[in-house]
């Protein structure tokens, strides 16, 4: 399990909160796969040591060994990580460096840091803040449009530009009401 939604992400971080559970996961992440060992190496139960395997695999964090012929167990830190990302970044973050995860340096934070030079990346960047904005309006004042983009924690107005200057919205000069490009 990779956690894609609040939900899950808090599943992962809850079995995390059983003490047994962080303790195999240490073990497993120093090479330990044996849980009769472990149960030793912890001083904890094998019943309860099996449990919290169980927990860990439940999550993902503990998966068997691909490929082996003896049972050998392998930690997924990169499963907890994800979690943290899901849980501390707003959703268009998430959204954003899942569809185009060259944006990773350019979001932090939850906040957009920069806006990419490459021609290709800038391009997937601006469809992908014009189809976060434009979900339940594709046409709008200046002042609805900054206050849309203001939750991207980056200049507004750069990024207004950069939907013009992309060709994905238009302004009306004489309305001053930007419109989504309808493509065909």
């Amino acid at each position: 399990m990779y956690p894609e939604t609040k939900d899950q992400a808090s599943e992962v971080v809850g079995v995390l909160c059983d003490p047994v559970c962080v303790q195999v996961l240490g073990q497993v992440l120093g090479g330990t796969s044996d849980p009769d060992l472990i149960s030793a190496q912890i001083s904890s139960p094998a019943k309860r040591v099996a449990g919290a395997l169980t927990r860990l695999s439940h999550v993902a964090l503990v998966t068997p060994a691909e490929g082996e012929d003896s049972p050998t167990l392998q930690a997924h830190l990169e499963v907890l990580r994800r979690a943290r990302q899901v849980l501390t970044s707003p959703q268009w973050a998430v959204r954003f460096l899942d569809a185009e995860p060259r944006l990773k340096g350019m979001i932090e934070d939850g906040r957009i840091r920069a806006i990419p030079t490459n021609p290709d990346l800038r391009s997937s960047f601006a469809s992908l803040i014009v189809g976060e904005v434009t979900q339940d309006s594709p046409t709008m004042t200046e002042t609805e449009l900054c206050s849309r983009l203001d939750v991207f924690g980056f200049d507004a107005a750069q990024l207004r530009r950069l939907l013009v200057d992309e060709d994905l919205m238009t302004r009306d000069p004489a309305t001053g009401v930007y419109s989504l490009v309808e493509r065909s």
